[in-house]
């Protein structure tokens, strides 16, 4: 019997990759943030992702992949060291990574691998700690803004891959575009503002900025414009539409508040109940300042700007951000190619989370729920010694991606890890899904074993569990008992009450967040 099991896992570990001479240079690990399974379409020469198509045509697709944590800090925390979030005690963006053992990273680099990462979001900075390991960690954000875009991401990676060609190298490219806002970034839209008749702040409006801007005020009158140009893609498609612009936290700071007077629009109103939310249907907004100081005066001006579109829109925006993203994937395998590194590498491209569009409880976003359309991700492998075309369907998640990166360098993997290589395993038998406040609405979990899921809200008065049939509820959003065996349901509830009692009991604190952190999650859409 053993001696069965021995031939059964190397037939899995050549097929994957073949003998231990023929073992990749390269290893490249593409996640994808926001990238829900369905997103894809994986048919060859289809107009929305063909490269993504070409890279599993080309390889091995995993269509039973889901995400442990739909948070993204946490989330990629799981891939690098495969543990759960709670184990790691990592459970919001905005904390930092004080994991005991060595990332996946740090095991590549130990072992001769060269290290690099090129990050979309600023959630993913070093302050946060997942740079642990690589020898370039490249950032590279605009002032105040603090998500780039694919095209920004393949500028920054061409060089460090041209760099580390010829040297055995692990890299990792996260790229961001599907995440809100929206917007892909060749939409032409812009926001400025004006005081008096200078142009004093310009960029794009797809960008989500946190302006902070100080303006010069002659004695008397100054007026200050907000404009908004809608772009040129949205006015000309019947199915996009603008509902407004929204202005956070806008502050005006001034060291003589007794002689300058700030007079807001007469068409703006209250957002929520903060009482410097703004909230105005109209494209262009105008402010008076009054300085009676008799001189010169500053002001600082400071706000997230963000452009609101329909909830109608917001699909139609997202998908159209993928097909944007997927264009910049083909662009690096074209690179590979130019450098002639492609047939020397192996690429894992995998999402961190879902994302909603009104299917549950009418919600658009993600972080707050564990089903289906937030957790179901995509997760494909390409290159030297994988299969061709090959589809599996046995259970999997971002806790698997290190095994399977350190199986494939030869390296083996250590006992913390929880996940185990796809490359030597059928998949996971069960899974533990969770989401944590405060940035969660509450703590929140779920156990798969699929295709049964069960989903536990604490935090709710009702509704509290469901069951979800997964091979037959594309979103997993329907409560399904008549497919679920009596004895499946009684198994699956003494699971998730007996987990979430051990999660809650041991989570610990989540410490005060710096000022910077609180701007870059702000100006992601987090708080």
């Amino acid at each position: 019997m053993k001696f069965t099991k021995l031939i059964i896992v190397l037939t899995l570990v050549l097929s994957f990759t073949g003998c231990r001479n023929s073992r990749a240079s390269h290893i490249f690990l593409i996640t994808i943030d926001t990238m829900r399974a369905d997103a894809v379409n994986y048919s060859i020469g289809n107009m929305e992702t063909p490269n993504i198509a070409l890279l599993s045509s080309g390889g091995t697709t995993f269509n039973n992949c889901y995400s442990v944590i739909p948070i993204t800090l946490p989330s990629h925390a799981s891939m690098f060291y495969s543990q759960y979030p709670h184990d790691l005690r990592l459970y919001n963006n905005g904390q930092v990574n004080n994991a005991r053992h060595p990332s996946l990273t740090q095991l590549m680099k130990k072992n001769g691998f060269r290290t690099a990462a090129v990050i979309s979001l600023g959630v993913l900075k070093n302050d946060f700690g997942l740079d642990r390991g690589f020898d370039n960690y490249i950032e590279n954000f605009l002032p105040s803004v603090w998500t780039k875009s694919a095209e920004e991401v393949n500028r920054d990676l061409f060089p460090l891959i041209k760099e580390m060609k010829d040297k055995r190298s692990f890299i990792w490219a996260h790229y961001s575009d599907p995440h809100e806002p929206y917007f892909p970034p060749y939409f032409d839209g812009k926001f400025e503002i004006w005081s008096d008749n200078t142009n004093i702040f310009s960029i794009s409006n797809s960008l989500y900025p946190l302006v902070k801007k100080s303006i010069e005020l002659k004695p008397g009158k100054t007026k200050i414009k907000f404009i908004s140009k809608v772009a040129s893609q949205i006015e000309s498609d019947p199915g996009l539409s603008i509902t407004g612009i929204t202005y956070s936290d806008l502050i005006f700071e001034t060291e003589d508040p007794e002689n300058i007077n700030v007079v807001y629009p007469a068409n703006w109103r209250l957002k929520g109940n903060k009482a410097n939310n703004y909230f105005s249907e109209d494209l262009e907004s105008v402010f008076t300042i009054i300085n009676n100081s008799g001189k010169p005066a500053r002001v600082n001006l400071s706000f997230l700007y963000t452009l609101n579109e329909d909830n109608s829109s917001k699909k139609k925006l997202y998908l159209e951000s993928v097909k944007y993203l997927d264009h910049h994937i083909g662009e690096l395998i074209n690179f590979l190619k130019e450098e002639k590194i492609l047939s020397r590498s192996i690429i894992l491209v995998v999402g961190d989370h879902g994302e909603g569009f009104g299917e549950y409880l009418d919600h658009y976003g993600h972080i707050h729920y564990l089903n289906k359309i937030y957790s179901h991700v995509p997760f494909i492998i390409y290159g030297k010694g994988i299969k061709n075309g090959e589809i599996r369907s046995d259970l999997t998640s971002n806790l698997n991606i290190a095994p399977t990166i350190l199986e494939m360098a030869g390296i083996k993997k250590p006992e913390f890890m929880q996940g185990s290589s796809v490359i030597s395993s059928k998949g996971d038998n069960k899974l533990i899904l969770e989401t944590f406040s405060p940035e969660a609405y509450f703590d929140a979990f779920s156990v798969i074993e699929f295709p049964n899921q069960i989903l536990f809200y604490p935090g709710r008065s009702e509704n509290r569990i469901e069951y979800i049939d997964l091979e037959n509820d594309h979103s997993g959003t329907i409560t399904n008992n008549k497919n679920i065996s009596e004895q499946s349901r009684s198994k699956l509830l003494k699971s998730i009450l007996s987990i979430s009692r051990s999660i809650t009991a041991t989570k610990g604190k989540i410490g005060k967040r710096k000022r910077i952190h609180e701007d870059i999650l702000k100006s992601l859409g987090y708080l």
